[in-house]
């Protein structure tokens, strides 16, 4: 299996880029992605995310551990817990944390996102 460095550099040469135009491209510094890419270091999750954006890729394209999984939230929200799918691991852990009335926002704006 591939490792998140290998997937790096793969989807990086596949865009015909070296290291320092990813690093550009992501705002990250050049000697962490030689780092991420020799899987010396891993990203953080924001790092992920801006590698991810600029090489035009969900970040679980990168890392296969942060493919969405769907853990329902307590109760109530019945209308959040069929729709949660949409949402990646990440989000869901900051819509966790919001309020029900808040919730119930995102995910109804992800509705109609969907629905377009």
């Amino acid at each position: 299996m591939d490792t998140l460095g290998q997937r790096l550099q793969m989807l990086r040469g596949r865009k015909g880029w070296t290291q320092e135009r990813l690093a550009k491209e992501s705002g990250i510094n050049r000697n962490s992605l030689a780092c991420y890419e020799t899987d010396r270091n891993r990203p953080s999750s924001k790092a992920l995310r801006k590698l991810a954006f600029s090489l035009e890729v969900k970040p679980a394209d990168l890392d296969p551990e942060l493919a969405p999984v769907f853990t329902p939230p307590e109760p109530p929200a019945d209308c959040i817990c069929r729709n949660l799918r949409a949402i990646d691991r990440l989000a869901m852990e900051k819509l966790k944390k919001l309020s029900e009335a808040d919730a119930n926002k995102v995910v109804g704006f992800i509705i109609e996102l969907e629905s377009r």
